[in-house]
């Protein structure tokens, strides 16, 4: 038996050497790990509402995988989705290891930073509202500036409950009227207030204004 157990020795020396060489480099192919930013990527808002919170732009994960495999991904291969086709109106938490997350073939996702996101979102109302014009400048010197509206007169404002109700009008963006000596009708965008607005129904009003030379001027 003792012959036995010491004959081939140095051979099983080097076959046992060689198996734990294999299970350890096996072991870290399986346990190498990285961790990089990934984007945060919102779909599915329904287009009777919109996010008014302000959720991270991207998300630190931690990934798994063999070592070959990490050596090629780029952080544009791994992407969180939240999928906001079922949130309600107000405060909406999302725990992102249970979202859709889009990662390579052979790789786990094990942490992201953070797990939990809160979403607000608000449901989308309209109101109709006076248009106020802005004309900014000096016209020609001998001229006047007599006359001036807006078409429409009113437009539709689209935005959250919140918003249209701290809005009394909306006004154009400024129409610059300086040195010049005849009147005009100019295609204007609208301003937007603040976030809170999603769309003008009209976005775009006619400005007409009409400038004469002074009476007193030859």
């Amino acid at each position: 038996m003792r012959a036995s157990l010491f004959s081939n020795f140095w051979l099983k020396v080097l076959a046992l050497a060689l198996a734990t060489a294999l299970w350890f480099l096996v072991v870290g192919e399986r346990g190498t790990e990285v961790g990089f930013l990934i984007p945060l990527e919102l779909k599915g808002i329904p287009p009777d509402m919109v996010v008014t919170s302000n959720p991270p732009r991207e998300v630190e994960v931690r990934v798994t995988g063999s070592a070959a495999l990490l050596s090629n991904l780029i952080p544009g291969q791994i992407s969180a989705v939240i999928d906001l086709s079922k949130a309600e109106p107000g405060l909406n938490r999302f725990n992102l290891m249970n979202e859709r997350l889009k990662a390579p073939r052979g790789i786990t996702v094990i942490r992201l930073n953070p797990s939990f996101i809160k979403i607000k979102v608000e449901k989308l109302e309209s109101k109709v509202l006076p248009v106020k014009k802005k004309l900014t400048g000096t016209v020609a010197e001998g001229y006047e500036l007599v006359e001036s509206s807006v078409k429409p007169e009113t437009v539709e404002v689209v935005g959250t409950k919140n918003q249209l109700r701290r809005l009394k009008s909306i006004s154009t963006v400024p129409h610059v009227i300086d040195d010049l000596t005849i009147g005009a009708a100019v295609e204007v965008a609208l301003e937007v207030p603040d976030s809170g607005i999603s769309k003008f129904i009209p976005d775009t009003v006619e400005v007409t204004f009409k400038i004469k030379k002074k009476e007193n001027q030859k």
